[in-house]
């Protein structure tokens, strides 16, 4: 039966071809755009691990859910929440974009209040309270491939790497992390922090803490880690909503295709399908004939669309030049699932039409 089945898809090259590119424009649609969304959800659980438990400040406007933050916060302010009932420490960094990557000026001797405690060395040691030293997010170090001792030139600043950090799937993977002082130093204008956390003494009361901030400082956006995840898997979620919606218009074309493929294949095959009947062939061998046929389709099809997608990815990436988009193991299982189930669905109308084929009628050819 499989041999008869891709000696029809032979035969009908240019129809098969057809059929085959509908499917492969889906997939390649489903894979690229599902990649993105990945490689933020990453991004966004890989941060959100780090700073777990804290509660984020920023300028208003400037919040982090929408990915690496802007604006300026005070080192008066700073000071004035640390007053707050409740806060055991407060500590920040300052963001300041380098080319594709950022460049973190952080509290070294606090680095544990941000997170960074968190975050292994791969070799090397961290940049030190004031010199201008700095350590090399995952990412950054595979972009720029500098070794320790060797010199990063920032805003005509020589900077020595000190330090490599292991790959912890958020935001720092594509940092320059150096010292606040050293930062503010190369960049100039007043001392201030782009992004804030305040580590409450008890996570139980981390609400009444950003309800004070936030009544204190209209000015600034107050946001526990957990509404922040929150935020930020509805934004994943309708990205995703927004990809399968793309994907499942691409798809629908692939879909039509694919039934008026097989209703011509059934129209051709009248003869075939009386003779079969005639001796006695079962519904599901008479069925099977023609899902096997949109199955082949399905499986080339989704193959060939995992592929195209999986290029558009990496090609993605090369433009951004960070791996934002990521073809996950779920991605392409997914894809494959759903290339195989549009053929199956589409066969379903074809192959009932196939059963109600008179077989005496279709033998004399009428």
């Amino acid at each position: 039966m499989i041999d008869l089945a891709l000696k029809d898809l032979r035969s009908h090259r240019m129809r098969t071809f057809l059929t085959i590119l509908g499917i492969v424009i889906g997939i390649t649609t489903i894979v690229s755009l599902g990649s993105i969304s990945s490689g933020i959800n990453s991004l966004v659980e890989g941060q959100l691990n780090i700073v777990s438990g804290k509660i984020v400040v920023t300028q208003h406007g400037a919040e982090p859910a929408s990915g690496p933050p802007s604006g300026k916060v005070s080192e008066d302010v700073i000071d004035e929440i640390r007053q707050i009932s409740g806060v055991e420490e407060v500590a920040g960094m300052r963001l300041e974009h380098w080319g594709d990557f950022m460049i973190n000026g952080v509290e070294i001797d606090k680095r544990d209040s941000i997170g960074l405690g968190q975050v292994e060395l791969e070799e090397g040691d961290w940049a030190e309270v004031g010199s201008y030293e700095v350590t090399m997010g995952y990412h950054a170090k595979e972009q720029y491939d500098l070794n320790l001792g060797d010199s990063v030139s920032v805003e005509g600043e020589d900077l020595r790497v000190v330090g490599h950090l292991e790959e912890v799937g958020g935001f720092m993977d594509f940092a320059l992390i150096t010292s606040w002082t050293t930062l503010n130093e190369i960049f100039g204008e007043e001392d201030y922090f782009t992004l804030v956390f305040v580590k409450p003494q008890d996570l139980s009361i981390s609400k009444e803490i950003s309800e004070k901030i936030k009544e204190e400082f209209p000015e600034l956006s107050v946001e526990t880690t957990e509404s922040v995840s929150e935020n930020a898997k509805e934004s994943i979620q309708q990205i995703r909503l927004i990809t399968l919606g793309i994907g499942f218009v691409a798809t629908l074309v692939a879909m039509f295709g694919i039934v008026n493929t097989m209703v011509m294949s059934v129209h051709e095959k009248r003869r075939q399908i009386g003779i079969m009947k005639a001796v006695g062939a079962t519904k599901r061998q008479i069925v099977m004939r023609f899902f096997e046929e949109s199955i082949m389709m399905g499986l080339i099809g989704g193959f060939i669309g995992l592929f195209f997608g999986y290029l558009g990815t990496s090609a993605l990436n090369v433009q951004i030049g960070m791996k934002m988009a990521r073809v996950t193991p779920g991605l392409a299982s997914f894809s494959l699932m759903f290339a195989m189930s549009i053929t199956i669905i589409a066969t379903i109308y074809p192959a009932m039409k196939a059963l109600k084929v008179d077989p005496i009628t279709a033998i004399r050819g009428n």
